[in-house]
């Protein structure tokens, strides 16, 4: 698949991505939402406060001028520069009446003060009033905390996130796993074609009716297939079985023995007639299915590779050639007979053919067979592509199918080839049966 994630992945993904953006968002926008209304608020909060103050300072020191000035630890009063500490006095220096926000910074701390200079009217006198709200300033100094608190709480919402995105995961990829689940367990000729009434009109709906109609089509392909294969069975062994008949009748007349001139035309065509009847065994195997392919016999695999180079000894009969088969072991395998032939056919018709002087060698292993042959080779740019349907070499006579055919038949036995060669240097083929081997 190309997709890296599974789709249920994507969507906890896409909930843990939703959830983290918008929980990261609303924790910015309140941290700077309290630090910009702290600041937009405080200035008329403090100048309210310290009006107030005033006032009521005011009103008492009009019923006893004799009241001393206040002192605490927010709020102090002089009614004169000269009675202030150093630091105050010298923020009010050279200001006029009216409320000020000043900030100083002493002893490398930072202290903001409100403060107001106004007139009393009935004496004259100027008073300073100032408010220290730096003790006020806790929410400064809770920065911290809250934002602790808003990282927890985007924590959470991380974490509510997964476990929504699982849920809703779980509950949305339900229908789509269970649809996976019908085809894996449904027979390729039972292919389900009314899964759209078991769907709502959705999304899924959708997917359900494209499949049933994809089903539909299938099945009406693999009817086809069946009469086709069928009718090629009989239409092409029928007319194999006549020549093959007429030739027999030709070899038991008396000019069959008589006669070379015949003889060898009729051999040529008897060898025609084998070879066409592995190559219709073949492609009907392999049309037939994956049943087709179970069997409980065991082959001799040797003996079955003997066979086969005697069958096929004709093509180098006139060649300065050794073959030679090595049994190392005597492995029996499980598997349709009327297939290795067809895949030891093709791999000794092929050493033969390409080979024309040197030595064969056939070596039979536990697992494996190795075929070598000190031929022509095959050229390395189609190397890769030799099994593939229609590649074939320069020197090839045949359609480019032979190799194509064993590689079909090997990935549907779960068998694995390998071909290794170099130009004007041989070519080695090696088969692998795996554990099919006993």
């Amino acid at each position: 698949m190309i997709n890296r994630h599974s789709l249920r992945i994507r969507i906890i993904k896409a909930f843990c991505i939703l959830g983290f953006i918008l929980s990261l968002f609303y924790a910015v926008f309140i941290y700077f939402g309290l630090d910009y209304l702290e600041d937009y608020l405080e200035t008329d909060f403090y100048q309210q406060r310290i009006q107030n103050e005033f006032d009521h300072f005011l009103r008492q020191y009009r019923r006893n001028r004799d009241m001393p000035l206040p002192r605490s630890a927010y709020l102090s009063v002089y009614l004169s520069p000269s009675s202030m500490p150093s630091a105050l006095k010298r923020l009010v220096q050279g200001l006029s009446d009216g409320i000020y926000e000043v900030k100083d910074i002493t002893a490398g701390k930072e202290i903001e003060y409100h403060f107001i200079i106004s007139e009393i009217p009935e004496t004259h006198r100027r008073i300073y009033l100032f408010y220290d709200t730096g003790a006020l300033e806790a929410n400064r100094q809770r920065m911290p905390a809250i934002i602790l608190v808003l990282s927890i709480g985007l924590v959470l919402v991380f974490a509510i996130s997964i476990v929504i995105g699982i849920a809703t995961s779980r509950r949305v990829i339900a229908p789509v796993i269970e649809l996976a689940d019908l085809f894996k367990k449904t027979d390729p000729d039972h292919l389900p074609t009314d899964l759209s009434k078991f769907h709502y009109h959705d999304e899924l709906g959708m997917l359900a009716s494209a499949l049933e109609q994809a089903m539909r089509r299938i099945q009406l392909f693999n009817q086809r297939e069946q009469q086709f294969t069928r009718n090629a069975s009989h239409e092409l062994r029928t007319p194999v079985t006549v020549i093959k008949g007429a030739v027999e009748l030709l070899k038991q007349s008396p000019e069959y023995s008589k006669k070379p001139v015949i003889r060898r035309p009729l051999l040529r065509i008897e060898r025609s007639i084998a070879d066409m009847e592995d190559t219709v065994d073949s492609f009907l195997w392999l049309a037939r299915g994956q049943a087709a392919l179970k069997t409980d016999k065991k082959c001799d695999v040797t003996q079955l590779l003997q066979e086969t180079i005697d069958q096929y000894r004709y093509l180098i009969e006139d060649k300065s050639l050794d073959v030679e088969i090595k049994a190392e072991s005597d492995p029996h395998l499980t598997a349709p007979v009327p297939l290795l032939k067809i895949i030891f056919g093709n791999l000794i018709k092929n050493a033969f053919h390409y080979t024309v002087k040197g030595k064969i060698s056939v070596t039979v292993k536990t697992d494996k067979i190795i075929i070598e042959d000190t031929g022509i080779g095959i050229e390395s740019d189609i190397l890769t592509r030799i099994t593939e349907p229609s590649v074939r070499g320069p020197e090839s006579h045949g359609l480019g199918v032979g190799l194509a055919i064993v590689k079909m038949i090997c990935d549907r036995m779960g068998w694995k080839i390998t071909i290794k060669s170099r130009r004007n240097h041989g070519t080695q083929v090696v088969l692998n049966f795996g554990l099919t081997c006993i």
